[in-house]
């Protein structure tokens, strides 16, 4: 047993060290790479912007989803929202659903299909046409569901307060 420590020399001790040291330095670069193959995935992320109009003109009012990064959005859906709206002391539960969007361009402006349904899932073309005004003062969030150009499915969550939509979180 001595004469297999004696058989050793500095030199072979030295390549040990060096090998162990090489060891970690792989693993560490390997978890580098990783890092960095998130980081660039996260910088392909189509950044939105919602937006509530609120005007006169019928045709102008609505909700804007707006592309604001350099980046093609793909496959965007947006949940049902369920949405107690007060109207005179009235409480009126309402769901309201958009329509699908194939594809936004970098920093395109789209003005959202918006349908309302009551809780028995029955169309209500006659508040659609007027419940932009309504959703002023309303609280909810919207899920937007998309997809980047490398196929990524995400999902961003905007908080709607006081007239100003705000983006809580995008989640992969």
């Amino acid at each position: 047993m001595k004469n297999l420590f004696l058989g050793y020399t500095l030199k072979d001790g030295l390549i040990i060290i060096t090998l162990i040291i090489l060891y970690f330095c792989i693993l560490e670069i390997r978890k580098l790479k990783r890092t960095i193959t998130r980081e660039v995935q996260k910088r392909l992320i189509p950044q939105f912007n919602c937006e509530l109009v609120p005007d006169t003109d019928a045709e102008k009012a609505g909700i804007y989803l707006k592309n604001e990064s350099f980046f093609l959005a793909r496959s965007i859906k947006i949940e049902d929202v369920e949405l107690t709206l007060d109207d005179l002391g009235y409480l009126i539960n309402l769901i309201l659903k958009f329509g699908e969007i194939d594809a936004l361009k970098p920093q395109e402006k789209v003005k959202l299909k918006l349908e309302i349904f009551d809780r028995q899932q029955r169309f209500l073309p006659d508040v659609t046409a007027r419940i932009i005004p309504h959703l002023i003062g309303a609280n909810f969030k919207l899920r937007i569901h998309y997809a980047n150009i490398e196929g990524l499915k995400l999902c961003a969550i905007f908080y709607k307060k006081r007239e100003k939509f705000s983006l809580e979180r995008i989640e992969a």
